[in-house]
């Protein structure tokens, strides 16, 4: 109702850049029903599963390394994880085994000499089993300071005297992968607005050793979720939540709210990661290698759509029947690794059914499956594979022109919860997931990869997982 927003409101709203009518959009999304998807079947080998025979893959990766050198493509992690969610260890037997395994994190070399200048000896608290103090060395200001910066810029992984942070690994990353005929490669962060100047920093100081171990320049852009993404809450008597002062609840929009970073690019190649979906030199060459064969089978499959899905211009196009298909061919491409699934919690792929009964590949949460469906939760259930964020994007049509992304994103596959805020209970609504809903328009298609490519850390424990050990 247009009553739910005064005159002060709207100016607040108009300051983010958010509109009257988009405000009043997502009033009434969050008073309705959520809409959940319906899941036809899971994607198995076969079924909607691609596996990608050996002998192609050399061609492929050549394909890949073509498109590097002519500077076609360019990385884009989002990375603006705070790093205090990996430290959220609710059993105190996870508290213990953080301590009893403090010496195998790359960050304890920092974090012992950082102590024994105020004259605290680690060991000692160790011995003593003095778990809080220790966790205050790592997370408080007066030691590391962890608990206030990104994921990002943890230290992850150990080498020999030295250790590297996930944006680090990452820049390695595309310097071995997407670098082009002048020794360069492109990647994109998406950070959070109060560490922007942390990674600037730190780029600053690994470009010299990055430079002379890799002999390649990465160009490092950073951008922020934007303020005009941001969502409204609903209090429990379905009103607009706010603030102390009077004013409106604004909320970030989950990554979903990522489409308009990734539409900014103006890219044309793109490969997407996590921020913690890196792992261990000694890990690596399996994730690159497939990390290439993806790219080079979008470049092929780009290719072949562009042959068989003629410009506007090009009416006489001797495959007639080809026609009806041309507007689903020239939409946003996409190729998704998926490893098999192991419990990890996150999305997988799915044929999932229409309103028209058309059925397509998606990558689904179970957030938006019924969850008083038994029969729909038991197809969930059924997943043989997961998500691990691992996916090679083609963002141009034909003629070098960037698609607009948001006309290829699902807007009805926003996602409505029940969230504590500042105390208080609210109905939240997220923007539809930048892999799922935010491309449910785009062709897709899932190629098996080997579980090696996903060494997702989501806790500070799983860092002592083989693939992120030396």
């Amino acid at each position: 109702m247009a009553s739910d927003l005064s005159g002060k409101d709207r100016a607040q709203l108009a300051a983010r850049g958010i509109s009257a009518d988009e405000a009043l959009r997502q009033l009434e999304r969050l008073r309705s029903p959520c809409r959940f998807l319906r899941l036809a079947r899971p994607c198995t080998i076969g079924d909607g599963i691609q596996q990608i025979p050996e002998d192609r893959q050399s061609l492929l990766m050549d394909s890949h390394r073509q498109a590097a050198l002519q500077g076609r493509w360019t990385k884009f992690v989002p990375a603006s994880g705070a790093a205090s969610r990996m430290f959220a260890l609710e059993r105190q037997a996870d508290v213990v085994r953080l301590a009893e395994h403090l010496d195998r994190f790359a960050f304890y070399r920092d974090l012992e000499s950082t102590a024994a200048r105020s004259g605290c000896d680690l060991s000692e608290l160790r011995n003593r089993r003095q778990h809080s103090a220790l966790l205050a060395w790592l997370l408080d200001a007066q030691g590391l300071g962890y608990r206030d910066l990104p994921k990002a810029l943890l230290a992850f992984h150990r080498y020999d005297e030295i250790s590297r942070t996930p944006f680090e690994e990452h820049l390695r990353e595309a310097a071995r992968c997407f670098a082009d005929s002048d020794r360069r490669c492109r990647a994109h962060f998406t950070v959070s607005p109060g560490h922007q100047s942390r990674f600037e920093e730190m780029l600053v100081r690994l470009m010299p050793r990055l430079r002379m171990e890799t002999d390649v320049t990465p160009d490092v852009e950073f951008s922020q979720q934007k303020p005009a993404t941001d969502l409204l809450a609903l209090d429990q008597d379905g009103l607009p939540l706010r603030n102390e002062d009077g004013s409106l609840v604004l909320r970030p929009g989950g990554h979903g709210a990522l489409l308009d970073n990734l539409d900014g690019l103006r890219g044309d190649l793109v490969f997407v990661e996590n921020i913690d979906n890196v792992r261990h030199w000694r890990w690596q060459v399996t994730a690159e290698h497939w990390l290439r064969v993806l790219g080079g089978y979008l470049v092929e499959m780009q290719d072949e759509i562009r042959r068989s899905s003629p410009s506007a211009e090009n009416v006489s196009h001797p495959n007639q029947r080809l026609e009806p298909m041309k507007p689903l061919l020239r939409r946003p491409l996409r190729i998704c690794g998926v490893v098999r699934n192991q419990g990890e919690p996150g999305g997988a792929p799915f044929w999932v059914q229409e309103p028209d009964g058309y059925c397509s590949l998606q990558l689904v949460e179970q957030a938006e499956v019924d969850p008083d469906d038994r029969e729909q939760q038991a197809v969930f259930a059924a997943a043989t594979h997961f998500n691990p964020v691992f996916m090679a994007l083609g963002v141009r049509d034909e003629q070098g022109r960037s698609f607009p992304l948001v006309d290829y994103a699902a807007s009805e596959r926003c996602l409505l919860t029940w969230k504590s805020v500042d105390g208080r209970s609210a109905r939240v609504l997220e923007h539809p997931g930048l892999w799922n809903g935010s491309m449910a328009a785009w062709n897709t298609v899932f190629v098996e990869v080997p579980t090696e490519v996903f060494a997702p850390a989501k806790t500070v424990l799983d860092l002592l997982r083989p693939s992120h050990q030396p």
